[in-house]
């Protein structure tokens, strides 16, 4: 896909995903070097068996592009992906109390409210729902996932003003801005 082709999808507000292969060897080779160098953010691996011919796929997600060319309209480095920002808010606990880091908590009641979950019972039941998946997404071992009293004690306590902050700035990288 031309550089100019991706630069019309930016500016009319919308996302892309290209392949790239040997068409654009410098940016195949900034990718494959990121690829080498860094653990993806996540991993998709599907097996198809079509006829007598297994195809597999594998998909990667990186947040960090350091290194890609500029040049290549709409490739986001993002300043700090979700979690990134919610490690940045504050831990108003005291040591003895954090069974769960604060940002895992605090990205659960943010899952819970994109999927429609509204007040600490629902984000509780979300968690309690998603339970599996989300201890084996996050390397969750020893407590399991916090309890719907660990998230009302956690979104009570929180400074919501410093919340909305980091918040806003991921959001922010995830926006069309207007003209």
């Amino acid at each position: 896909m031309p550089k100019k082709t991706c630069e019309l999808i930016i500016e009319s507000c919308n996302d892309y995903v290209i392949a790239v292969k040997g068409n654009q060897p410098k940016l195949h080779s900034h990718i494959q070097r990121i690829a080498a160098l860094r653990k993806p953010t996540s991993r998709i691996v599907e097996i198809e068996k079509t006829r007598d011919r297994l195809t597999t796929r594998t998909v990667e997600v990186f947040h960090e592009l350091k290194g890609i060319d500029p040049k290549w309209i709409g490739v986001k480095i993002m300043g700090a992906n979700l979690i990134d920002q919610l490690k940045q808010v504050e831990d108003f606990r005291t040591k003895d109390g954090r069974r769960h880091p604060l940002w895992l908590v605090l990205l659960f009641v943010t899952m819970g409210t994109m999927n429609g979950y509204v007040g600490y019972r629902g984000w509780g039941d979300f968690v309690k729902r998603h339970s599996r998946v989300l201890i084996k997404k996050f390397g969750i071992q020893k407590h399991g996932v916090p309890s719907y009293s660990t998230i009302r004690r956690v979104v009570m306590g929180v400074e919501f003003d410093k919340l909305a902050e980091k918040f806003n700035d991921w959001a922010k990288n995830y926006g069309c801005e207007s003209n």
